[in-house]
């Protein structure tokens, strides 16, 4: 049952993202999961203080075993946005 809602929680997030044509940052995008308190992922904070740059975060997402991850690994342009809107260069 577990397994069944994070596939369905991962289909509709990525439908969510495809919908929305992958045109937004970071807030819109990624700080639905990555919000203080790092749960359920890490907070915009813990991010800037583990990755020093855009390379680094962009590496890390794609080679990212979460699930919710699924939907943004193959997007290299979402991921330099999100990675900008951190400030990372």
């Amino acid at each position: 049952m577990k397994r069944f809602l994070s596939i369905l929680i991962m289909i509709v997030f990525t439908l969510t993202l495809s919908a929305a044509g992958f045109a937004g940052t970071f807030d819109e995008k990624c700080s639905m999961c990555h919000k203080p308190g790092d749960k359920p992922a890490k907070s915009k904070d813990s991010l800037l203080a583990k990755f020093k740059t855009a390379d680094e975060l962009i590496k890390a997402a794609k080679a990212s075993t979460n699930p919710m991850m699924k939907a943004v690994q193959g997007n290299d342009d979402l991921l330099k946005k999100a990675a900008s809107d951190l400030g990372l260069k």
